[in-house]
């Protein structure tokens, strides 16, 4: 079927930060050695693994790049599952921009969206509201429209009162409330997908001064902001040395997990075996 309606979808689009300026100031060979292992990375290690339920789901139904720009679209978000990886997975590519000195900055809304696959022409009434969006903002971070926001908290969260969840945050959710920059110094309430919660400090600092300002202060301000927020942390017995805790984000239909040191920073626990028991159900 050459043309395709995907109706009722989470729909994210992303730019690449500062792409003009580093055409000019590398070699084209540089920058599709840069660009290409990017996109490369992104395909295999996001877009195409969804761990957790075996059925071998991709994340995104359709994703496509163009130039400096990203364009996703959810599998049928009747399923949290679906719903969950889709964030999960625009997280963890804003995290590889992040650290690649290939920023992004993004919006997600929801909506219907038609593919014609023979022409490559993709066609979505919100799309348009994605794109304009993407562009208000004056950081590197990305916004849950009013269109998506109920389907994203209640997949991530299950029912819960949005008002006590911009009171109560934790740091290391998924998503959380935050007062976006917008330019001429505006800002707006949103809730944002919070990706830098599995980076280091020292990561972070670098990505952030990579940025030019007034991005690298609202950047900063994010930063400063998230360390505001309490963390959850599990800490482990001495067989899992040198892990002495982990850091996990959990939703409805999964959790991502990393093991720290004493210091902080990411490790391998000793441990070859582990093993994590959900009780729930998620659809």
């Amino acid at each position: 079927m050459e043309v395709k309606i995907l109706n009722n979808r989470l729909i994210a689009f992303l730019d690449v930060l500062g792409f003009t300026a580093f055409l000019k100031k590398e070699s084209l060979e540089n920058v599709h050695m840069k660009y290409s292992e990017f996109i490369d990375e992104a395909k295999t290690r996001t877009f195409f693994q969804a761990e957790g339920d075996n059925t071998g789901r991709s994340n995104f139904e359709y994703a496509e790049f163009i130039s400096d720009s990203i364009i996703l679209v959810s599998n049928p978000i009747d399923d949290v599952f679906n719903v969950n990886s889709f964030v999960a997975a625009v997280s963890f590519l804003f995290e590889m921009g992040f650290i690649s000195n290939l920023p992004l900055r993004g919006a997600i809304g929801k909506g219907d969206f038609l593919i014609d696959i023979k022409r490559k022409i993709f066609i979505s009434k919100e799309f348009a509201n994605v794109v304009h969006f993407e562009g208000q903002q004056e950081w590197s971070g990305c916004v849950i429209l009013d269109s998506a926001e109920d389907i994203v908290i209640e997949s991530i969260f299950g029912e819960i009162d949005k008002e006590r969840l911009k009171t109560d945050q934790m740091g290391n959710n998924l998503v959380i409330n935050y007062d976006v920059p917008l330019k001429e110094k505006k800002s707006i309430n949103l809730f944002v997908v919070n990706f830098l919660i599995f980076l280091t400090k020292e990561q972070i600092f670098s990505g952030i001064d990579y940025l030019i300002n007034p991005k690298k202060e609202n950047n900063k301000r994010f930063f400063e902001f998230l360390n505001t927020l309490p963390f959850e942390f599990q800490m482990l017995p001495q067989e899992f040395h040198p892990a002495v805790k982990t850091l996990m984000t959990k939703t409805r239909s999964g959790m991502r997990i990393s093991f720290l040191d004493s210091n902080g920073n990411p490790c391998q626990p000793g441990v070859k075996e582990i093993q994590w028991m959900a009780v729930g159900r998620w659809k």
